[in-house]
């Protein structure tokens, strides 16, 4: 979710480093040169959990159920395949126009909506998870960190910040900088690691049946970023060194692979994908314009692009033009009339426009096609909620809680249905959760200490509360 602004990318930098810093001090050995004790599991899961928290502090993450959905999706079925066991991986979206993509400690995965809007089709994007993960499961972050005692705090903090912060000079200067500082690349990925990574995503394309020459592709796009921007070159690249050599590794395994004729990749999720990250992410007035110059049928075509006239209909809705949105999408269900989700896309046209009885309908034929929806179900409950129908509404929210965890806005929601319900202390401590999540502070401290007051008898969501709490306060202290 887009969060006001607070510090400029400098200052969050600078930020981000000292708190990662004083974060990975515990875990790795002080606040000078590692000792030379391996970085555990569990050493590793806690640095991923305080970094994700900052993460959430300092960027914008793209908080849509359907989209999240489908990047865990996707993630889940490369894990399907590998051998995990370490971590419970989670996948997220980062709104920001960089060609970036990186893996942290403990199975967080992080894709740029810059590197998405570069790909062409979902095996590019599986292609990048695949590596990503492979990264992640051989734990090659951790094992970098091991191999030197001359790897310092401020090392590890400097390339992490770099990484995430995807802003040119500024990151590659972080990178390249704390590179210097900690003995030239020791955190960088190796050659070693990087064909490591590159030979498992190719394997696990292969075993999800998935064409790996979309690997190539991905880094033929790596190449041409590398060329056109060598003066200003991106976190990815400089942390995924030498893209030719790894795009002529990638080929000699093609080559000397079995012959296999791969299915068809159904193109519809992906570009529908790019289509919603284009209407939350862009400038709505500009993206119309856009998107009516290019909507048209083109010169041979007797019929518009269907998949243009989607992301047409979410420009309209994106300006609050819902006769038009609700138009032009009803034209993409014409040609496309099994597709569930577009019921719900219509749905949400209604539900924007106030008409909610029209919305329910579509969401409840959307959702008998489709029960595992986690988009479907969000715009149902909200519905429902709008119905003053709070105890189905409820039953909804915690059910995409558990399919999507790290939706933040459900807390919000959750927490103001059990409040009018007469929860209060379960209220109060989902409020809580939701405002730390979007990094006001004072008003997830105010209802986390509400949860205390109220839960005297409660001992385990007392608990929770505290435990919150304590969090909170570490890391603001650091």
């Amino acid at each position: 979710m887009r969060h006001p602004a607070r510090l400029g990318w400098a200052g969050r930098l600078v930020l981000l480093v000292t708190l990662l810093a004083q974060i990975l001090a515990p875990a790795c050995g002080g606040l000078g040169v590692r000792t030379a004790h391996a970085l555990s599991v569990g050493e590793e899961q806690e640095i991923g959990e305080k970094l994700l928290a900052i993460v959430r502090h300092n960027f914008s993450l793209v908080e849509e159920p359907d989209l999240l959905q489908y990047v865990t999706g996707l993630g889940n079925e490369i894990l399907q395949k590998a051998d995990s066991h370490f971590f419970k991986h989670k996948f997220f979206i980062v709104d920001k126009n960089e060609f970036n993509a990186f893996a942290a400690p403990s199975g967080l995965i992080f894709v740029y909506t810059g590197l998405i809007d570069a790909m062409d089709t979902e095996d590019e994007l599986v292609s990048v998870m695949a590596h990503e993960t492979g990264h992640v499961i051989h734990r090659h972050i951790a094992q970098q960190a091991e191999k030197s005692k001359a790897i310092t705090i401020a090392t590890l903090a400097l390339v992490l910040a770099g990484i995430a912060s995807g802003s040119g000079d500024v990151g590659s200067a972080l990178i390249t900088g704390g590179m210097a500082a900690g003995q030239t690349a020791q955190l960088k990925y190796s050659r070693q690691d990087e064909e490591e990574a590159d030979r498992v995503g190719y394997d696990y394309m292969r075993a999800m049946n998935r064409n790996p020459v979309a690997m190539v592709g991905m880094l033929r796009k790596m190449h041409r970023e590398n060329v056109l921007n060598s003066s200003q070159m991106p976190p990815y690249l400089l942390t995924h060194p030498d893209p030719d050599l790894r795009m002529s590794y990638i080929q000699d395994l093609l080559e000397s692979g079995p012959k296999t004729t791969y299915p068809a990749v159904d193109p519809f999720p992906f570009q529908r994908l790019k289509y919603r990250l284009l209407s939350i992410t862009k400038d709505p007035a500009k993206l119309l314009v856009h998107l009516l110059a290019t909507s048209r049928p083109t010169a041979g075509e007797t019929l518009p692009d269907p998949m243009r006239l989607y992301g047409l209909s979410q420009a309209y809705l994106a300006n609050a033009q819902f006769d038009k949105a609700q138009e032009t999408l009803r034209k993409v269900m014409e040609i496309m009339p099994d597709r569930s989700i577009l019921r719900t896309d219509l749905g949400r046209i209604f539900f924007e426009a106030g008409q909610y009885e029209k919305a329910l309908a579509l969401f409840r034929q959307a959702r008998d096609l489709r029960p595992d929806c986690a988009y479907t179900a969000f715009y149902l409950a909200k519905t429902l909620e709008q119905q003053g129908r709070y105890p189905e509404a409820l039953a909804l929210y915690e059910e995409i809680l558990q399919a999507l965890p790290t939706l933040s806005r459900l807390h919000y929601q959750i927490g103001q249905i059990m409040a009018h319900q007469g929860d209060k202390a379960a209220g109060h401590y989902q409020l809580g959760l939701y405002y730390w999540f979007e990094d006001d502070v004072e008003s997830a401290r105010f209802h986390l200490k509400e949860t205390m007051r109220l839960t005297a008898d409660n001992a385990d969501l007392h608990g929770k509360a505290a435990d919150m709490l304590a969090k909170i306060k570490k890391l603001e202290k650091m």
